[in-house]
């Protein structure tokens, strides 16, 4: 389900084309970086600008990029609202600087002076499933609306990962984040008996409170499923080998970011 506020999204140190260690959480602490004849260079502090951040996302140093850089967006203006059948679409976005290290994305062509990156956006619906097949065909980037008791389901069709079946399952089911919202989100989801590999990124919430809904959440983390706190920012990223990696950014109740979670 889709916050009415835009989130900020702080991304943590990754490797986009190795992925992190199954499932953990990585620590941060932000480190400045300066650029000297192409070579990036600790421990020198120097103004953060639109121009690093493209250039790092240039030369595919995403991790690098979304390390020193705060991405912010607003999913109002990608989400689509008062229709009944929301699909999935292909946009292109720019970025734009509003410091003191904050990268807004933006949707539509670019209008900064630069080239616009194109991505793969899937809105979602309310008390529905949104769904896409992500391929070598697709845009190398996927981005979906904001979490909040959604659950985010990963289908791949192959052992390499080079070809899944995403769902952006709504939250706002009448069971919410309790052990009720689990199985009205069961009941919405997709089957998919083809999947070699099914993984989860889903809302723990009031679940956590109780000693059925801890003993749920243990047996649904050993079928693949990692839980996030209240709210959620999801979106994937197509390796040089062609596979699929989506990342999950956690953030609790106050919108504080505190902790960053992978597919793997």
């Amino acid at each position: 389900m889709s916050t009415n506020v835009a989130l900020r999204v702080s991304f943590r140190a990754v490797n986009f084309d190795a992925g992190l260690a199954g499932n953990s959480i990585v620590g941060y602490r932000a480190t400045r970086r300066s650029r000297s004849d192409g070579l990036m260079k600790e421990g020198t502090r120097i103004m953060p600008s639109l121009e690093e951040f493209r250039q790092l996302v240039h030369e595919g140093k995403l991790s690098e990029a979304f390390t020193a850089y705060e991405l912010d967006f607003n999913s109002e203006a990608f989400d689509i609202f008062g229709k009944q059948d929301v699909q999935g679409y292909e946009t292109d976005i720019y970025w734009s600087f509003e410091g003191p290290n904050k990268i807004k994305m933006n949707k539509s062509a670019s209008s900064d002076g630069g080239t616009g990156k194109k991505i793969y956006y899937l809105p979602w619906n309310t008390k529905k499933v949104t769904s896409v097949q992500l391929d070598g065909t697709s845009p190398g980037y996927f981005v979906t609306s904001h979490f909040s008791n959604c659950r985010f389901t990963m289908n791949y069709l192959d052992a390499e990962g080079k070809s899944v079946f995403v769902q952006h399952v709504a939250g706002d089911t009448g069971g919410g984040s309790m052990a009720k919202g689990t199985q009205e989100r069961d009941d919405l989801e997709i089957k998919v008996p083809q999947a070699v590999r099914t993984r989860r990124f889903s809302v723990s919430g009031h679940k956590a409170f109780a000693k059925s809904g801890r003993e749920l959440m243990k047996e649904r983390a050993k079928q693949g499923t990692t839980y996030y706190d209240s709210c959620a920012r999801v979106f994937g990223v197509r390796s040089t080998s062609g596979g699929w990696v989506f990342y999950m950014q956690d953030i609790d109740h106050k919108e504080k970011v505190i902790g960053f979670k992978d597919s793997k």
